[in-house]
């Protein structure tokens, strides 16, 4: 016979209605694909802002009327029917949500960034560690097809020993797009328009450079604007003693899939030559990739695969993991803030 489906409570599925919501609506896009089609795991309570906004997102998205409806972080952390809760709230609610299921000892997943600085992140993974909750956190990159690929070469001794990883990313031109839903007419015949300008401060040349755990040098550099015409708007590249591997993407975000980029990966190994590593065919080094064939949209694969690896109790970034990486962000905007200081940066 086989096991009951995990049961989930989720947090911040939207009921809004299409043409009204403004945002990304992660949840709906990211969770609830792999959600509705998985045997192992089952929506079984919704909580949003209120009680009539769950009961909207029930409706809206065709759930079954079982499915409760919560208005309070409380009363689904009561709720002893809920084995998993995940949190997918805008960034500076995620710690007042998940806290009464902290307390519950619930397993919570929530999503990156874990809360809106390193401090209350340090808070939420300390709270969950005294009170036995098992964790995760949303960072899925590294369970991209792409990346698993990457590293089952690396793993596979393909290329022998890393020596170092480069990687230049365009990030493209931001401010491109308006919201759709603003529609503002001026009808008043003596208004003024005062039109306020802001500086940019946001630096639009980034460069990082570092030595990782198993000491290999790495570098990055990622900048605004568009690539250079006919090249990559991506190019990692990780050398080896034996060889070198190559990805090259139309899109930075290969792991998110919006809209889907054009990734290609390269192998080349001395005495071989060069060749191309399909990484999209459904298997991973060789080994069926279950979640590929699920059909669902690749925005969805990477939190599908973290939700596999849980019940099939492998590795999966939990917050411990998520307060090293908000370490490292803080760090980097510290000597940032260091250098702006001393007119090295702008």
């Amino acid at each position: 016979m086989p096991p009951s489906p995990t049961r989930v409570g989720l947090i911040g599925l939207s009921g809004t209605p299409a043409d009204k919501y403004e945002g990304t609506n992660w949840a709906a896009s990211a969770h609830l694909p792999y959600l509705l089609k998985s045997s192992h795991y089952e929506i079984v309570a919704l909580l949003n802002s209120s009680v009539e906004s769950a009961q909207a997102s029930i409706v809206k998205h065709g759930l079954p009327s079982s499915v409760k409806a919560y208005g309070r972080p409380e009363d689904l952390a009561a709720d002893q029917e809920v084995d998993i809760v995940i949190c997918s709230t805008r960034v500076d609610h995620h710690l007042t949500t998940v806290l009464p299921s902290i307390l519950a000892r619930k397993t919570i997943f929530v999503e990156w960034p874990l809360e809106a600085s390193l401090s209350l992140a340090r808070e939420m993974s300390l709270l969950a560690s005294t009170h036995g909750c098992k964790t995760i956190v949303g960072l899925q990159g590294s369970f991209a097809e792409p990346i698993r690929e990457i590293k089952a070469l690396v793993d596979g001794g393909r290329i022998g020993r890393v020596l170092s990883s480069t990687m230049f990313a365009a990030l493209g031109n931001g401010g491109s797009t308006e919201s759709r839903n603003v529609s503002t007419s001026i009808s008043t015949s003596n208004s003024t328009i005062i039109q306020a300008s802001a500086p940019n401060n946001v630096p639009d040349q980034q460069f990082f450079q570092g030595i990782t755990t198993s000491n290999i040098p790495f570098s990055m550099h990622r900048r605004g604007g568009a690539p250079f015409p006919g090249t990559p708007a991506v190019e990692w590249r990780i050398q080896g003693e034996k060889g070198e591997i190559r990805l090259t993407s139309t899109d930075y975000f290969i792991h998110m899939g919006h809209p889907e980029p054009s990734t290609k990966i390269e192998l080349f190994v001395e005495g071989e030559g060069v060749s191309e590593v399909h990484w999209d065919d459904g298997e991973i080094d060789g080994r069926r990739d279950e979640v590929t064939e699920m059909g669902l949209p690749v925005i969805a694969r990477g939190i599908a695969r973290l939700y596999e690896a849980n019940r099939k109790g492998e590795w999966v970034p939990d917050w411990e993991w998520a307060v090293r990486r908000h370490e490292v962000v803080e760090e980097m905007w510290r000597k940032y803030d260091e250098d702006v200081e001393k007119g090295l940066a702008i």
